[in-house]
């Protein structure tokens, strides 16, 4: 589902499983029962993609969380202090 998501708004990038090594790419997080959160730093539940479509959720996420806008993303988390 994932992969899916991804392939729908265009984002083409490896699957990382460590943050220090990495710049963020997780803009969106869909949880095992549906519910879908703005990232794993994030856990506010906006939705749940069993109940609604992934580009009504996304909107909602951009409207509360501006920061997670892909175009004006920096690629550090959004909710830790900067290491760098």
């Amino acid at each position: 589902m994932v992969q899916r998501i991804d392939k729908e708004y265009g984002f083409d990038h490896q699957q990382f499983n460590n943050f220090f090594t990495s710049p963020c790419l997780e803009f969106i997080q869909v949880c095992g029962n549906g519910d879908v959160t703005p990232c794993p730093g994030n856990d506010q539940v906006v939705g749940n993609i069993k109940q609604e479509n992934i580009t009504d959720i996304r909107a909602r996420i951009l409207q509360k969380f501006p920061g997670h806008d892909c175009n004006n993303f920096d690629g550090n988390c959004l909710y830790r202090e900067k290491t760098i």
